[in-house]
């Protein structure tokens, strides 16, 4: 093959040219911003970021209400131990909240929004103890609020806080009050014969108005002991501070009167005791008579009062039982035929032995301001008690 003929093409030379020089370019001069300027200008920045957030969120979650504050004084607690109470008609901690509540309701009523659902949540607000009686000290007590959820969530509203937890504290202890605190009993004999048992209570108790009765413990009287019972209005002895002790005790009363049917069962000295008692109720009424008797057209005047001793009798008792007359014998100016008139007065009793082993003549007897008899034999008439 006939080798190809290289051609060269040479390109025409361009004359040199110079490159026209660029214009300098001047910094744009940097506009300093003061410092306040920034500060308004992150606050704008913030005041809108929190607008909006605050806005997004109450939207969205609700407003939040703080129900009770936890800063409030405790409740005053009054009254006794185990009886306290709680003073409540000034004690409100949800009553800042309910403000809040009322000028939120008084606001949107001047800017015609509907309240509808924000008074009636106010409404619906109920707040209170969970006991205010029977209180102990350290016991814990609730105060706790309710309200009507539906009208808070078409308020927008959240309420928090709704429980107070609070310690009693301070109340004053009871004093206890011992019912049979010097009260006694003792067998007494009545005018029937019959022995029967006396209480005696202090005055100061009574003022409490305690009432006592007494009871055997049994069927009949077991010898030696009694019991003895207490009662009271409770309620209103507390209201004075004081609990009783106890409602129930034990006295030991002693054996039952025993009746002595044996002069030879007493002693001298026991005699004497006897005489003399009766001796002094018998002055007692000659004083009354003014040591004068009357008798049939005439008046003897005692001058004085004998001798006296015992006569077994039982005569003058329907259960035909043992029992004694005492006769004094009386000094008067009513001679009578030779002088051998006999004046006397005579107590008709029984003698018993008490359970203290003291002795009693207990006696109906009593007399009258006149002389009965005949044949010289002359006594001051009896009548009964």
């Amino acid at each position: 093959m006939e080798e190809m003929e290289k051609v060269t093409v040479e390109e025409p030379e361009i004359p040199f040219q110079k490159k026209a020089e660029q214009p300098a370019v001047r910094p744009r001069k940097k506009h300093r911003i003061p410092a306040a300027a920034w500060v308004g200008f992150v606050g704008a920045f913030a005041v809108a970021s929190g607008l909006g957030g605050y806005q997004f969120y109450h939207t969205v979650h609700g407003e939040d209400l703080t129900l009770l504050t936890t800063q409030m004084t405790p409740p005053d607690y009054g009254g006794y131990d185990g009886q306290g109470t709680i003073e409540d008609d000034d004690f409100h901690p949800e009553a800042e909240a309910l403000q809040q509540l009322q000028e939120e309701i008084d606001a949107r009523a001047a800017r015609h929004r509907d309240t509808t659902d924000l008074q009636r949540l106010y409404d619906s607000i109920d707040c209170g103890f969970d006991r205010t009686e029977g209180l102990h000290n350290g016991d814990k007590v609730i105060y706790a609020c309710t309200f009507d959820t539906d009208a808070a969530e078409k308020a927008n509203y959240n309420l928090s806080e709704l429980i107070l937890t609070f310690t009693v504290t301070g109340l004053r202890q009871f004093q206890t009050l011992d019912p049979f605190e010097n009260v006694s009993a003792r067998w007494t004999l009545g005018m029937d014969y019959a022995a029967g048992i006396e209480l005696s209570i202090p005055d100061e108790l009574q003022e409490y108005g305690i009432t006592y009765d007494y009871d055997y413990g049994g069927d009949d009287y077991n010898g030696h002991s009694i019991f003895i019972n207490a009662a009271a209005d409770e309620e209103a002895l507390k209201e004075m501070g004081y609990v009783l002790s106890g409602t129930r005790f034990e006295y030991e009363l002693g054996p039952r009167p025993k009746r002595i049917t044996d002069a030879e069962e007493l002693s001298n000295e026991e005699l004497t005791y006897i005489t003399d008692t009766l001796r002094a109720m018998l002055e007692e009424e000659l004083e009354a008579c003014g040591w004068t008797a009357e008798m049939t057209r005439s008046t003897v005047h005692i001058n004085g009062i004998g001798e006296s001793y015992l006569s077994r009798n039982t005569a003058y008792f329907s259960d035909r039982t043992n029992g004694f007359t005492v006769i004094f014998t009386l000094d008067t100016d009513g001679g009578g035929w030779f002088n051998l008139n006999n004046y006397d007065a005579r107590f008709i009793g029984q003698i018993y032995r008490m359970s203290d082993g003291s002795i009693q003549f207990l006696t109906r007897t009593a007399h009258a301001c006149r002389f009965t008899g005949s044949f010289g034999a002359f006594e001051l008439q009896q009548i009964s008690n």
